[in-house]
């Protein structure tokens, strides 16, 4: 044998696989002298070691032996199974009990693997339950219930090691204020919930006197409140209960009616049918009497139900679709029920339009378009940008067989309206706004494309007309980009005419008592900036802001965002064009 004279097991539940080699090979037999303390398995031949394998187990604190028998000899291992101390923690070492029913829950801690005991001295006075092993809290939950008044010994034991936990139960009047003295249900199901709160929190015991009126009810903690919200439900049973509030030796009750009349009850609708995921019905209930209604579903996982209340009272039940399947959605109201049948196939959803695109050469021209959808599903409309097109929604077309929006004009611009149907389906039109370009703006850009320019951009100065162009391209190709309105040279002081070239620029100049901002030289003293302003840091209170006339001494004065556009975007050496 691999091993001789003694082993020792450290534990219960260890193992020792000993190595047992005969000659030629003979079937050694292993037995263990006391089973109660140590077991020893079949000896299994393992050719890689050339021998046996006897596996030898801890089953029981003392001491035994193994004997092995092969043919005429015999040979005996010595074997002792010792328990070492096991290491046990819990929270407390006592605790007061103040009311019948009350809990706590103490936590212990030791290794996983140790199985933990648990024993009370009188179950009348304290009742523990199973310690469960808890992996949040890495340690074992042992949940402790009050019963009568009395002291009582709770011990726990792991291994050899033994900790006792000192109960003591103490029924004190305990002063108790609720929010409600009465309640009266309407309807089976129907729930409410009332506040509760007891000297030093003690958590109250709160029972109903008939469950078939009054039940399901449950106490939750508040620390915000400190105190407790305690919900109860209505029976299946009219009639009265008393739903008793105790903290220590102190009882109160709440006076419980379930008062189950007749309802009349009418829904929108007897069915539904749901074709895609998370796609919603609002069902308007109506109900002839007070009662407070109480919804509920036969297959949840179907479909989702939901309620609100308008300003004017209207109830409705949001029932939203999550599944392939059926349901039944109730409406309880009284002793009344109504049901709503749910039925739920998702297919593909299309959307189709009347149109493709749209255009419009003014402000406020307007467009309809119709949009036909899979099973005549309501759409949602939108525009890509509400400075271009507004949408109105006109609904349900019966004419057109389709839903119709009106697509209103606003700035020019590109823009798509869109039908969606709850991002499983979408069509856009496109929209397109550009007005006419005046008769002014169209003999400048005629006469701008004679001119050449060494950028991409040119300027030009209609002294006539008092507008300047700004365009992009080349000569003969020349796009306008803007076309603003100006004060170009008085009669007495004109701007200079001919082709120039932008040359120095800066921030503002001042003129007598008068500041210009955004200065863009093309000749001399001729400058783009402007309108005029007092003579401040920055540009706040104009002296005259007039463009759109010949007013000026010689320059070409422009509202303040058109002069910086020019100062800040239009490169050195631009072709300037005054005529």
């Amino acid at each position: 044998m691999d091993t001789t004279g003694r082993y020792t097991f450290q534990g219960l539940g260890k193992s020792y696989s000993l190595l047992i080699k005969t000659s030629s090979n003979v079937l050694p037999v292993c037995t263990s002298v006391d089973p109660s303390v140590m077991t020893a398995s079949q000896p299994v031949w393992d050719s890689r070691l050339n021998g046996y394998m006897c596996k030898l187990t801890s089953v029981g604190e003392g001491e035994t032996a193994l004997t092995v028998q092969a043919g005429g000899t015999k040979k005996v291992l010595e074997t002792a199974v010792t328990i070492p101390p096991t290491k046990l923690w819990m929270d407390t070492s006592s605790y007061q009990f103040y009311s019948p029913g009350q809990q706590y829950t103490v936590l212990l801690r030791t290794t996983p693997d140790t199985k933990l005991a648990v024993a009370t001295s009188d179950v009348s006075v304290a009742a523990a339950g199973q310690p469960v092993w808890n992996k949040g809290v890495n340690g074992y939950l042992c949940r402790l219930t009050a019963g009568k008044e009395g002291e009582a010994t709770v011990t726990f034991t792991a291994g050899k090691t033994v900790r006792t936990l000192t109960v003591e139960v103490s029924y004190k009047p305990v002063m108790i204020t609720r929010d409600t003295y009465s309640y009266t249900f309407r309807t089976p199901g129907q729930k409410y919930t009332m506040f509760v709160k007891t000297a030093t929190n003690i958590c109250p015991q709160i029972l109903s006197s008939d469950e078939k009126v009054v039940t399901g009810i449950t106490t939750v903690w508040n620390a915000k409140k400190k105190g407790y919200y305690c919900t109860m439900q209505a029976g299946e049973t009219a009639g009265k209960a008393d739903v008793s509030i105790t903290a220590g030796s102190t009882t109160v009750t709440v006076s419980v009616t379930t008062d189950l009349r007749a309802d009349t009850i009418s829904l929108d609708t007897s069915s539904y049918q749901f074709h895609y995921r998370n796609q919603s019905y609002q069902m308007l209930a109506k109900f002839s009497s007070g009662a407070v209604p109480v919804i509920s579903v036969s297959n949840p996982s179907v479909v989702s139900v939901g309620t609100s209340k308008d300003k004017s009272g209207s109830f409705f039940v949001y029932v939203t679709a999550k599944a392939n399947g059926e349901a039944d959605v109730f409406v309880r109201a009284g002793s009344t029920t109504a049901k709503m049948h749910a039925a739920v196939d998702f297919q593909p959803i299309n959307i189709l339009s009347s149109t493709g695109s749209c255009s419009f050469t003014g402000a406020s021209q307007s467009s309809i378009i119709t949009f036909y959808t899979s099973y005549n599903l309501a759409p949602k409309f939108s525009t890509s940008n509400s400075r271009v097109v507004a949408v109105q929604n006109l609904g349900w077309s019966t004419s057109a067989n389709g839903y119709q929006c009106k697509v209103i004009a606003g700035g020019e611009g590109s823009a798509s309206v869109t039908a969606s149907i709850a991002g499983v389906a979408g069509k856009s039109v496109s929209a397109t706004v550009k007005y006419p370009m005046p008769t002014t703006e169209q003999s400048m850009l005629q006469h701008a494309q004679r001119y050449s320019s060494g950028t991409g951009y040119l300027l030009t100065v209609d002294t006539a007309n008092h507008r300047v162009g700004v365009y992009t391209g080349r000569q003969g190709h020349w796009k306008q980009l803007y076309n603003w309105a100006c004060a170009n040279g008085a009669a007495g002081t004109p701007t200079v005419k001919g082709e120039f070239t932008v040359q120095a620029r800066g921030y503002y100049f001042d003129s007598g008592y008068a500041r210009c901002f955004y200065y863009t030289q093309f000749y001399g003293g001729y400058m783009f900036h402007s309108v005029l302003y007092t003579q401040t840091a920055t540009p706040t209170s104009t002296i005259d802001g007039r463009v759109g006339m010949a007013l000026s001494h010689g320059c070409v004065r422009l509202q303040l965002a058109n002069a910086k556009w020019i100062n800040q975007n239009i490169p050195w050496s631009t072709k300037v064009a005054v005529y």
